[in-house]
């Protein structure tokens, strides 16, 4: 090969190195950035793993997220996927046919929405009948 072709092929590899493996990162890096200024007290997230809640404390690294009446977890800041809005494509109001307010502790409406009761521990979940008669 001539030298030219050479160092025309090296330059080309180190712009595709760039534009596909560099360039991105910095995005994500950014969107990420931009995620954590968003996260205060009171602002509905969802999680990774598709769990729904509201953030309590923000620290440096992690976050505290209430998820139920007085059921808080404490979670690395990566973990949360997106922060809730009406506009987003994640919203509570596609999922369950409402919203859930922040802070809102009545949940009654989610058995009207299609949620069951959980299983009684007298009963065995797999033919409905009484363990203790």
């Amino acid at each position: 090969m001539e030298p030219l072709t050479t160092g025309l092929l090296i330059a080309l590899m180190v712009a595709s190195f760039y534009f596909l493996i560099i360039r991105p990162n910095k995005k994500r890096q950014a969107d990420a950035a931009r995620l954590a200024e968003t996260m205060t007290p009171g602002t509905r997230v969802m999680l990774n793993s598709g769990i729904y809640g509201t953030v309590s404390e923000v620290g440096e690294r992690q976050v505290r997220i209430e998820i139920g009446p007085g059921q808080q977890v404490l979670v690395l800041k990566q973990a949360v996927l997106q922060v809730i809005t009406p506009e987003s494509q994640f919203a509570e109001d596609a999922v369950f046919g409402g919203t859930v307010a922040p802070g809102d502790d009545d949940h009654d409406g989610l058995l009207e929405r299609g949620l069951q009761d959980p299983p009684a521990d007298d009963v065995d979940p797999r033919d409905g009948e009484n363990r203790k008669g």
